[in-house]
Order: structure tokens, then C-alpha cells, then sequence
């Protein structure tokens, strides 16, 4: 999967889980890096490659994702669907309301990954990324004793 190419623009999570519980066979630990950002619900094509696989999500996350800077007007556009907005990024309401709305997506995800047993690291981009790693398996360790 390391070398798979999308045929569109959009990041089908769903499938790409699909394909992995259908090509691997043996029991295996699997670690899915992504930023989670999509409009499809994958939890059920996730708790099926769970049932035979240890799965870990590894979300990468950056804080240009979460915070906008105050810079008066700017277009933010959809990475995927390149679909467009114009935003006032100096109205505070728009900055605590787009912080917040990033926030909760957050959360539910976190909620979904909780309820379904699925181990997840979040990694920010902008720290070294092995300090949230070695927590998560100095924890996993613990948890298995």
C-alpha cells in the first residue's frame, strides 16, 4: 500500500482498508498513517481489519490545519475536491469557530477509535515525532503486563 495511486482526487479510506484485510492474510500489525480527513465513515471497514489484524492509526496533524493566522481575507481551498471559500480570517468568530469545528472532528474521531479498540497516535508535524511514538509503546508495554 506504500505505493498506492489514487485514480482520483479523493482519499477513499474505506477502500484502501478493504483492499488490505482482502491481500493480507496472516495476522499482522498494520500501521495506517494519514491525516483522517475524509468525508467517508471507515469504521466499519476498520473493525473488520482489526478483527485479524493489530491495528494502529498513526494521525498526523499540523497546526496551519487547526489555527488560522489573522490575515484579513483569504481563500481556503479544499486539498482534495479543490473547491474554494473566501474567509475573513481578522473575525475572531470565524477563527474560535473553525478551531473549534476542527476540534470536534477531532474528538469524534478519538470517540470512534476508543469504542471500536483501535490503538491511535496522534503525531503533530511540527515535533519530533518519535516522543509520541515511544509513549504509545512504553504505554502498550504497560497495558500488556
Amino acid at each position: 500500500m506504500v505505493y498506492y495511486e489514487p485514480k482520483n482526487r479523493l482519499t477513499d479510506i474505506c477502500k484502501i482498508l478493504t483492499t488490505l484485510n482482502n491481500i493480507i492474510k496472516r495476522k499482522s500489525i498494520l500501521f495506517i498513517i494519514s491525516d483522517f480527513i475524509t468525508s467517508s465513515n471507515f469504521e466499519k471497514p476498520l473493525k473488520f481489519l482489526k478483527n485479524r489484524h493489530d491495528v494502529i492509526l498513526i494521525n498526523l496533524t499540523d497546526i496551519r490545519e487547526t489555527e488560522i493566522p489573522d490575515v484579513g481575507y483569504i481563500y481556503l481551498e479544499d486539498e482534495e475536491t479543490k473547491e474554494q471559500v473566501l474567509v475573513d480570517t481578522s473575525d475572531k468568530n470565524f477563527r474560535e469557530f473553525y478551531f473549534n469545528e476542527i476540534n470536534k472532528l477531532n474528538n469524534k474521531m478519538a470517540e470512534s477509535m476508543k469504542k471500536l479498540n483501535v490503538d491511535m497516535i496522534q503525531v503533530n508535524t511540527e515535533k519530533p515525532f518519535y516522543v509520541p511514538m515511544r509513549n504509545f509503546f512504553k504505554i502498550r508495554e504497560r497495558r500488556k503486563r
